[in-house]
């Protein structure tokens, strides 16, 4: 995606399920890298990785 920064890190996953409308079961999407947890702000989505839950897009 060329308008994408290069100096940041994105990763592009799988949407399954309809827990986040208006993103559809089967849509992508994509998310920036974040390292400094202090950058996440209440009630934006993102995408997290856990150990117990795995891969989820939620609203934090």
């Amino acid at each position: 995606m060329p308008f994408l920064s290069k100096q940041k890190k994105y990763r592009t996953f799988p949407i399954n399920g309809d827990s986040m409308p208006p993103v559809a079961h089967g849509s992508w999407v994509t998310g920036e890298y974040i390292q400094n947890w202090e950058m996440f702000r209440d009630g934006q989505p993102y995408i997290i990785v856990t150990r117990a839950e795995g891969i989820v897009f939620k609203v934090v």
